[in-house]
């Protein structure tokens, strides 16, 4: 009856997962004292001695490493280096000072030159008759071609065209009655439009209108600028188109 009680009491315990518990808690406490007690026996037997070095470790007894100890204290200390005695500057002489007045007797003083009395002059030879320069005179050629005077145009203004004999330059170009030497009845042309002038031989048309442009072959001139023309060209103002047929020449 008492085995069987035991027995039972024992399934109930092992059967009850807290105790379980407690019991591997308790068995792996146990396991971990033992193997601290091994370590420290065998830490405590064998002591492990690293040299200077670190190159070697050697377990050696705890005996063993008092001897060594002693003899490192009774090893004799090296001697120290003498230190070198630093060089001593030796002041070098002062050179002797030389009495000023010796000094004086040795320097010499160079001569002036004499000055010349009577100073070099130059000699300039007369010049005769006879070598006199001879002045050439350029005699300017005539000039065969004769002047231009005026120009001939045709004006076309809306399909109708005009020609006309300009002889004499400046012509005022505009659409100001009264003003202009050829007066262009277009409202797209300004009171003074352009000139044609006449300089150096040439005949050119001049810009005199800040507002309105001028165009010489379809290239707007600059504002108050000015172009020569030649045979063929064409001026626009406005809607109008001045062409430039020949020169009228001095007879």
């Amino acid at each position: 009856m008492v085995r069987n009680q035991k027995e039972v009491v024992m399934s109930k315990l092992l059967s009850d997962p807290e105790i379980m518990k407690l019991i591997i808690f308790g068995l792996a406490g146990v396991c971990a004292v033992l193997m601290l007690a091994v370590l420290f026996l065998a830490v405590k037997r064998n002591i492990y001695y690293v040299d200077e070095n670190g190159e070697e470790i050697i377990p050696i007894s705890k005996k063993e490493l008092k001897k060594r100890k002693v003899a490192e204290k009774t090893k004799p200390a090296e001697p120290a280096e003498e230190a070198q005695p630093e060089p001593v500057e030796v002041p070098q002489e002062e050179a002797a000072a030389v009495p000023e007045e010796e000094l004086m007797q040795t320097m010499v003083v160079p001569s002036q030159p004499e000055e010349n009395s009577e100073s070099d002059e130059l000699e300039i030879p007369a010049m005769t008759s006879s070598e006199e320069p001879v002045i050439e005179r350029e005699i300017p050629l005539e000039t065969t071609a004769p002047g231009v005077k005026g120009v001939r145009i045709r004006v076309n203004v809306s399909g109708k065209s005009a020609e006309y004999a300009v002889d004499h330059l400046p012509c005022l170009i505009g659409r100001e009655t009264g003003t202009c030497d050829l007066t262009i009845s277009e409202p797209a042309i300004s009171r003074r439009h352009a000139r044609l002038a006449l300089a150096d031989n040439k005949v050119f048309i001049e810009d005199v209108s800040e507002h309105n442009g001028t165009f010489l072959n379809g290239t707007k001139l600059p504002s108050l600028g000015s172009a020569e023309l030649h045979e063929g060209d064409r001026i626009a103002l406005g809607r109008a188109e001045i062409t430039v047929l020949s020169f009228i020449y001095e007879e």
